[in-house]
């Protein structure tokens, strides 16, 4: 049978090495304030070193992307655009067109209108080529999805063979 002082110094071993391990790990972390700006900044999204949200200055709302090391406005508007998501450099969020909510895509290098109807569509969610995202079809509410078209992946492959094979030469 243990006597009282080895288990008092077990117990006590053990807390020590429970809270060098916790303050260990979060000394591991690093906070850095993305932004600083006179906007009501919420509703962040992450994928790797990349982030999306939306800033409400009061008026309207805005999307920003954060890349790691700098951020972009995406949208500079008067309507209002809710809800962001990110997947790799793929930003998704649905903003008002003048008419109803419609889905709106950022691929990197450009802001793709992803709807056009005469019902709302909202609360986009993207995973790689996938985006899906609610609507309303008058009478209910349904669950629709995009996918790039083939003969746009045929072009990125064919692209990307390009490069391959300019990079080997």
């Amino acid at each position: 049978m243990m006597n009282w002082k080895k288990l008092t110094a077990i117990a006590t071993a053990l807390l020590i090495i429970a809270a060098v391990t916790t303050t260990a790990h979060a000394a591991t972390w690093t906070v850095t304030q993305l932004t600083s700006n006179d906007y009501n900044d919420g509703n962040p999204h992450v994928s790797g070193s990349n982030v999306v949200w939306y800033g409400d200055n009061g008026n309207d709302s805005e999307i920003f992307f954060y890349d790691g090391t700098s951020t972009t406005q995406l949208t500079n508007n008067s309507c209002c655009e809710y809800t962001s998501d990110v997947s790799g450099s793929n930003a998704v969020w649905y903003g008002w067109d003048g008419n109803d909510y419609e889905i709106f895509l950022w691929d990197g290098t450009e802001i793709i209108q992803l709807t056009d109807n005469d019902y709302d569509d909202k609360d986009p969610q993207i995973d790689g080529d996938v985006i899906v995202w609610y609507g309303y079809d008058g009478g209910d509410n349904e669950i629709f999805m995009a996918t790039p078209e083939p003969a746009a992946l045929s072009l990125l492959a064919v692209g990307g063979l390009a490069l391959l094979r300019r990079r080997r030469s």
